[in-house]
């Protein structure tokens, strides 16, 4: 048996630390994006920045999906067979996704309002250096599916756009199999079950915050 297969509804230890890790990498992937984007329109606000905070987008954004790939088809498994387990992980994943989506809203808000000049230049010059690797025109023919690179913002607008719509069929999916919540029983007002709705949501009470602790509660004792 392979040491990621189940054995009586059981996931193996080494796959339940390997998507621990996961979580605890994506809770910073989220809280990273969001410390980037709070410069936007700032002093510190430059062509580096937004290539950045692309980067940092794609890869929460594929985290998110790679992480429900590996856990939500057993937890699937599990309900359909009436086992017993542990939703911890699922709840998180479910939390950090929803949060990341807030992130892309305001990411697409900004993008649009604030558009930055000089991409071109700053990409062209990256493909120059051989360091670089071209990354600024192999995003771009990624994102976009297309061997002439178009103007940054417009692609950026778009992929955000495109994130937005994926994140939703997978956050969708994920609540879709998250346990019921009693509405009397909301732990530390994290969640709350907005009427006879039995889908989670997360609460809109903002706190004053950053870093990793705005993320998640996930890793803490």
């Amino acid at each position: 048996m392979a040491p990621s297969e189940v054995k009586g509804g059981q996931r193996s230890k080494e796959e339940e630390r390997r998507i621990h890790q996961a979580l605890l990498e994506l809770n910073i992937e989220v809280a990273t994006f969001r410390d980037l984007l709070l410069s936007v329109g700032s002093c510190r606000d430059c062509p580096e920045l937004r290539e950045r905070i692309r980067r940092v987008r794609l890869a929460a954004v594929e985290a998110v999906a790679r992480t429900n790939t590996d856990l939500l088809p057993h937890i699937k498994m599990c309900i359909s067979e009436g086992t017993i387990i542990d939703n911890g992980q699922l709840i998180c994943l479910y939390l950090l996704a929803r949060l990341l989506e807030r992130e892309l809203a305001k990411c697409q808000g900004l993008v649009t309002s604030r558009p930055m000049a000089g991409m071109d230049n700053h990409f062209d010059k990256k493909s120059k250096t051989p360091a670089s690797g071209g990354i600024g025109t192999m995003l771009t023919q990624i994102v976009m599916c297309t061997n002439v690179r178009p103007d940054f913002n417009a692609e950026e607008r778009a992929s955000v756009e495109k994130d937005r719509r994926e994140l939703l069929v997978i956050v969708e999916d994920m609540a879709d199999h998250l346990p019921r919540e009693d509405p009397s029983k909301a732990s530390c007002g994290l969640t709350c079950n907005e009427g006879t709705d039995t889908k989670w949501s997360l609460k809109r009470k903002r706190k004053k915050c950053s870093g990793f602790a705005h993320c998640c509660w996930y890793g803490r004792t």
